[in-house]
């Protein structure tokens, strides 16, 4: 199959889009179907400070060439859903981790884990410097207010970082 025409390179400042390009992980060739600059115009001459190439693969271009024919530039360029069908990623969810032990997402398990540690320790902490090593106050009430809603603040977050853990291990 022949390589699709493609817009001539862009040059801005010292960075190039070239019209073709085979990414290092790829196994295909993708074609520069969009270029654009931006700048502005200072004391007569036109400054680019910010340049878009848009890449895509030969088929991607194929389908969107029948569904996009016939219509001018003016029309593309203009057209929201034009950008949405080139630029839209297409995610299927499928995630590039391997279980092992069982657990999908052993790194976060571990940072959750850890979390949970930190939080009950900082619980247990102002616990211990609540009841033992802060004075009463004379009625015999904890030196702080609200002493109730920090407690459970600690404890939803306990609950929080637990849930994280078994999210991340189904």
């Amino acid at each position: 199959m022949a390589p699709p025409s493609s817009p001539t390179s862009l040059h801005i400042k010292y960075v190039v889009f070239p019209p073709s390009g085979k990414p290092p992980s790829a196994t295909t060739t993708l074609f520069l179907v969009l270029v654009g600059g931006r700048g502005m115009e200072i004391e007569g001459n036109f400054m680019k400070f910010t340049g878009i190439g848009v890449y895509l693969e030969d088929k991607a271009i194929l389908s969107l060439a029948v569904k996009w024919k016939g219509k001018t530039t003016v029309e593309l360029t203009d057209s929201i859903v034009f950008f949405r069908d080139i630029i839209t990623v297409k995610y299927h969810g499928k995630r590039p981790f391997k279980r092992v032990f069982r657990i999908q997402e052993p790194v976060f398990v571990a940072f959750s884990a850890l979390n949970i540690a930190m939080n009950f320790h900082g619980w247990i902490s102002f616990f211990i410097l609540l009841h033992y090593k802060l004075p009463m106050k004379p009625d015999k009430k904890p030196y702080y207010d609200y002493v109730g809603l920090w407690y459970l603040y600690g404890l939803l977050a306990l609950n929080l970082w637990f849930g994280s853990v078994v999210f991340h291990s189904r």
